[in-house]
């Protein structure tokens, strides 16, 4: 019962994979900005894509996802 109720929760561990993923598709379809970018933070570039997505985030951003798939895929095996 106890190993029912630990699987019941951990497949909410998908749910920032999925938004990670989605973030990544609509990075796919990009857009310029409104503003003069290179002036605030110059590693995005002139416009915005899955490139600048990746560039900007940290590799706590990559071991967070890491840990919390380990965690989803472990719910999946229980």
């Amino acid at each position: 019962e106890r190993a029912l109720q630990l699987k019941r929760i951990t497949k909410f561990n998908w749910i920032p994979v999925i938004l990670f993923f989605v973030a990544m598709v609509l990075s796919f379809l990009g857009a310029e900005y409104g503003f003069d970018s290179t002036v605030l933070y110059a590693p995005i570039g002139q416009a915005y894509g899955p490139g600048v997505f990746l560039g900007s985030l940290s590799w706590g951003v990559f071991i967070s996802l890491a840990a919390v798939i380990l965690l989803a895929v472990k719910g999946i095996e229980i």
